[in-house]
């Protein structure tokens, strides 16, 4: 008869053995917790197949352990222990479960929260000045386009106090409308003065060609311009001596 009797084997789980070993540079150690147990595994009638000591078995393995780690920096033990367990797989010896478990010792640990912390305290400062940035470029854009309507419009500065003393809107209005009348008599002023200087140089027909850019002027200022009349304070020169044409000559400001 070829059957076979089988016995299961129960296993208690132990703890492992832990030892330190040296990191690449020989600085530095790595922790490593080795677990070796051995497999359930059929036993024949007459038969028995030799059995590998356990401290055999942690022998060879703590040899390679320790071959591997000197390849690995002490502040990487996650690679160190990956690349282990995948060159050690092909190599235990049968009947047993080996796996190693490879960590950082208590003064890399130390060495690693503090380099931790400085580059979470790094990048957080970098997060915070992104921050700022980028508020400084939305605040900029709001600027630039308020002082772009403000640069267009005369009416924006008076706004802006309106906003600023609601209660003072009577006042405020009537600082407005005097200043823009102080403002358009001096407009006036100037205007008569550059008519007047510039009568004998024969400039005086060009200037007063057209009452267009006057107007345009004026109402920039906000100061009302009235229609056009059949007797015009500018006269074109064409029309100027010439049967029907308007008898002013003469810029008035009442």
């Amino acid at each position: 008869m070829n059957n076979w009797l089988v016995k299961t084997i129960t296993i208690v789980p132990e703890h492992g053995t832990t030892f330190e070993t040296p990191a690449k540079g020989d600085g530095f150690s790595f922790e490593v917790t080795i677990h070796c147990v051995p497999k359930a595994v059929p036993k024949r009638r007459f038969r028995s197949e030799p059995v590998i000591d356990r401290e055999a078995v942690l022998g060879q393995i703590r040899a390679q352990v320790r071959e591997r780690c000197r390849q690995h920096s002490p502040f990487t033990p996650e690679e160190a222990e990956r690349e282990i367990n995948a060159r050690l797989r092909p190599s235990i010896p049968q009947g047993w479960h080996v796996r190693v478990e490879v960590g950082a010792t208590e003064q890399v640990r130390v060495l690693q929260q503090k380099a931790q912390a400085e580059q979470h305290a790094v990048a957080a400062l970098a997060e915070v000045v992104r921050s700022r940035v980028t508020e400084l470029g939305n605040l900029r854009e709001h600027v630039e386009s308020f002082l772009k309507v403000a640069a267009e419009s005369w009416e924006s500065r008076y706004a802006i106090a309106l906003s600023q003393q609601p209660d003072h809107a009577a006042a405020i209005v009537n600082k407005m409308y005097d200043e823009r009348k102080k403002e358009a008599e001096q407009l006036m002023n100037s205007v008569q003065k550059m008519v007047e200087a510039h009568k004998t140089a024969d400039i005086y027909d060009l200037v007063i060609a057209s009452d267009g850019a006057l107007r345009q002027a004026l109402a920039s200022l906000g100061v009302a311009v009235p229609p056009i009349d059949s007797d015009p304070l500018f006269v074109p020169a064409d029309l100027r001596g010439q049967p029907g044409a308007p008898a002013s000559m003469r810029l008035n400001i009442e």
